[in-house]
């Protein structure tokens, strides 16, 4: 039995929940959750554990004063602290395997693309030995040991610096702390062997998903009176070639861009690119809202953005970016992009390009306010940068492809081709997967809600998904991660039917959608690679997660709007398939 499993059965016994055990152990949520899933172990001698021993004793203490009756075995035992605090020691005996070190290892190894010869000879190991423990495959008898040994290495062979920016931004730290060689190997080993900085990724991964859930376009619409804009329909200002200084210059010269590009003639499709430090720009609160509104104006226009984002920054700041951007998204007017190579960490530039001007500009890390930026307005220099921007382009990958409500060719196009490999797939879900519902359920669902008409478009759909899960599960494991709500909670948030094709909120009574988990557990019981997962923390009520480990995530949000974005970007899609939702 492993810590979460014990964890669970402590709760089960004491017929709490996993929110009083963490209140009662003085623990975050969070820290609870992680426990509970096995994505992190607290050391034997740490206070976290102490704290859970306490809590855990504390409500069976107060299990028994509150019945006022001679306390069942059981419980009597959760009462002890020897015993709690043995039977918790025991499976970290058993658990102590070293995953979070092989997790961070492997995150180093490919930021800095070290080649595992070198290090393996550096450190002692056969390179075959060390690949085993880079797949998962083997575990160092001396984890201690081990992670030194590789801090060292990367001390020692890799501190140049734009190896020590990377490094950084890794591990979350000032680029001049790691000057100091012995403050770079501390800070180096306790990012190695700690589990703050994914704690620090689940809250971020969480706050990212639950605003996507909740997000409204039409009340973002209202905010920011998108919908009163009015875009001119006669060209008011003229462009001219100009050259603009340090970070004032820089300002104007973006606006001027906007103005030229919106006050048009041209459809010409918008390119723009840049890795400029967002740090003193951001300061700029009047800026920022210029800019935002030069932006609107642009997709009010009817303009379509293709947009490398620069994504070499901080987890934090990268969905912090992302979320700015994300309304945007939704009106599928842009296209976003990142590179995937490393960046410079001395100089920075800014590429735009619209059909009637051009924007360059560069400075030196360090030296923003030296900038220089360049706005051109003859054809010739245009037609330079459209070329730019095109060979650009061809070198970046897409971040994510983003489908409206009328793409469900699209979508389907995307799973045909998205699912034929062997991986690892997995399905975080607001409601039951409609792969395992049946014709005869769904008419029943159909009738009641007044859409029997519909059931013909709404049932050919869902053979599709049954053939896409069908296919999947010839090759690899599946695993449907659903919500296991109160009739109380139920009654509030009705579950809806998760179909693509329909726009309706097609909602389950409560006895249905039992009835659907009964469906879908028998479909686990004759499908050897599915697995059914239920949960009573709902994380979510308007987002679908389908994921592939190490390959992509489709997050389908139902209303407000009803879209679907396809993301492939590394980092987003390792931290989607390892987040772990707070329990409550």
């Amino acid at each position: 039995m492993n810590l979460g499993e014990q964890i669970n059965e402590f709760i089960l016994i004491l017929g709490c929940t996993a929110k009083e055990v963490a209140i009662a152990s003085n623990l975050t949520p969070a820290t609870l959750s992680r426990y509970c899933n096995g994505l992190r172990i607290p050391s034997a001698d740490s206070q976290e554990l102490e704290n859970l021993t306490n809590g855990i004793v504390s409500i069976a203490n107060n299990c028994i004063v509150s019945t006022g009756e001679s306390p069942n075995s059981k419980i009597e035992q959760l009462s002890n602290y020897s015993f709690v605090k043995n039977a918790l020691l025991s499976t970290l005996e058993q658990q102590l395997d070293g995953s979070l070190v092989i997790n961070n290892f492997n995150l180093l190894t490919n930021a800095l693309n070290i080649k595992l010869n070198k290090v393996a000879k550096y450190v002692g190991y056969d390179t075959s030995y060390l690949s085993r423990i880079k797949s998962g495959q083997r575990k160092p008898a001396d984890l201690n040991s081990f992670a030194n040994s590789i801090c060292n290495y990367v001390v020692t062979n890799h501190n140049s610096n734009d190896e020590l920016v990377i490094i950084s931004k890794l591990i979350n730290c000032d680029c001049k702390e790691l000057i100091n060689e012995e403050v770079f190997l501390s800070l180096l080993y306790e990012w190695l062997t700690n589990n703050q900085a994914e704690d620090e990724k689940l809250a971020d991964i969480s706050s990212f998903l639950n605003n996507l859930d909740s997000f409204n376009l039409e009340d973002y619409i209202s905010a920011i009176h998108f919908d009163q804009l009015k875009v001119p329909s006669v060209p008011i200002y003229l462009i001219h070639n100009k050259t603009y200084y340090k970070l004032d210059g820089m300002k104007e010269a973006e606006l001027d861009f906007y103005k030229g590009t919106v006050l048009s003639k041209s459809m010409h499709p918008v390119f723009m690119f840049s890795d400029m430090p967002m740090e003193d720009m951001a300061q700029d609160i009047d800026f920022g809202k210029k800019w935002m509104f030069a932006i609107a104006m642009a997709i009010k226009k009817g303009l379509h953005l293709n947009v490398i984002h620069n994504l070499n920054r901080p987890f934090n700041e990268l969905l912090l970016g992302l979320e700015s951007w994300i309304p945007l998204y939704m009106t599928g007017q842009i296209s976003p992009f990142y590179f995937s190579g490393q960046p410079s960490s001395v100089f920075h530039q800014l590429t735009y390009v619209s059909g009637v001007c051009a924007l360059d500009g560069q400075c030196i890390d360090g030296f923003h306010d030296n900038g220089k930026y360049t706005l051109y307005s003859s054809k010739s220099d245009i037609a330079y940068y459209q070329q730019r921007a095109k060979n650009m382009l061809s070198k970046a990958s897409s971040l994510m492809d983003i489908y409206s409500e009328s793409d469900i060719e699209k979508i389907k196009s995307f799973f045909n081709s998205s699912t034929k490999e062997p991986g690892n797939y997995k399905n975080k879900l607001s409601t039951l997967p409609a792969h395992t519902i049946s014709k005869d359920l769904l008419e029943r669902i159909l009738t009641r809600t007044g859409h029997l008409d519909k059931i013909d478009a709404i049932w050919e759909e869902i053979l599709w998904q049954k053939k896409i899960s069908e296919d999947i599960l010839k090759h690899s494991p599946l695993i449907d991660e659903i919500p296991m709500p109160s009739k109380e909670d139920f009654d509030k948030y009705p579950a809806f039917l998760s179909i693509f094709k329909c726009s309706d909120n097609i909602t389950y009574t409560y006895d249905e959608y039992l009835e659907h988990i009964r469906l879908s557990e028998e479909y686990a019981s004759n499908n050897n690679n599915y697995t059914f997962v239920k949960d009573s923390n709902t994380a979510f009520r308007n987002i679908q997660i389908r994921i592939k480990e190490k390959s992509w995530v489709l997050i389908s949000k139902k209303k407000s709007p009803t879209i679907h974005f396809a993301i492939h970007h590394p980092k987003l899609v390792d931290a989607i398939w390892n987040f772990v939702p707070l329990v409550k």
